[in-house]
């Protein structure tokens, strides 16, 4: 969120907050301690993991619903409008999986939908919001360094990347349909590293770059300050 009590409905400005409290030491993290010993609790994990897996979405596009999709804030009102009508979005009301084998839905989603629809999944940044490429890097990436990546549908939002939003001559686009640009093109590649992608590097979520590369980088961290202290 942008400033206190305001809806918390912006899952790039989610990532920057859970990136820089991960920067603090304060996400706990295999191998990397807290300096102080303090991190956030087990309350703020699980009410983060859940926000942020409810970010699935079986809404692809926007030429139905009426829905604004480019900017943040609603379309003005028409005169006398007709009720608004909101895309699906999972909700998970249950504990989360322990293992990614058992990251599965116990419920279905909260609207009537056939299996052939549910072969894609979005991600999108708010609720009654529809899929952006963008998104599935912003909430996996957060997962990630909250350790609950295994909690997407790997599947579903893989084949909405390869088979929806990318494109033709190469890149990925905001949506399906559209041309590619450079940052979804970057946001598609590194959400699917994020899934583990066979052909792509692991991704460290938090510096957004390779494990290899941050690994090389703390290696020579190390060198240098064992160097610094000879």
């Amino acid at each position: 969120m942008k400033s206190p009590c305001s809806p918390a409905y912006a899952a790039g400005l989610t990532y920057s907050g859970v990136g820089a409290l991960s920067f603090l030491g304060r996400i706990p993290r295999k191998g990397h301690p807290s300096p102080d010993g303090k991190t956030v609790s087990p309350e703020f994990i699980e009410n983060m993991t859940r926000w942020l897996v409810s970010r699935q979405t079986l809404t692809l596009q926007d030429d139905e619903d009426g829905l604004d999709v480019v900017d943040d804030e609603p379309p003005d009102p028409e005169p006398a409008p007709a009720p608004p009508v909101f895309p699906p979005t999972f909700h998970v009301l249950d504990g989360f999986s322990a293992s990614m084998d058992a990251a599965t839905h116990t419920n279905p989603p909260s609207v009537e939908v056939s299996e052939y629809d549910r072969q894609w999944v979005g991600v999108n940044g708010r609720c009654n919001k529809v899929a952006d490429t963008c998104y599935t890097f912003w909430v996996g990436g957060t997962l990630g360094m909250l350790n609950k990546v295994y909690l997407q549908d790997f599947n579903g939002i893989r084949r909405y990347l390869l088979e929806k939003t990318q494109h033709r001559i190469g890149g990925f686009g905001k949506m399906p349909g559209n041309l590619p640009d450079i940052l979804h093109s970057h946001h598609g590649l590194v959400a699917l590293a994020t899934m583990r992608e066979s052909d792509l590097r692991s991704i460290d979520p938090t510096l957004c770059i390779s494990v290899s590369a941050r690994e090389n980088f703390e290696q020579q961290m190390a060198a240098s300050q064992a160097g610094l202290g000879e």
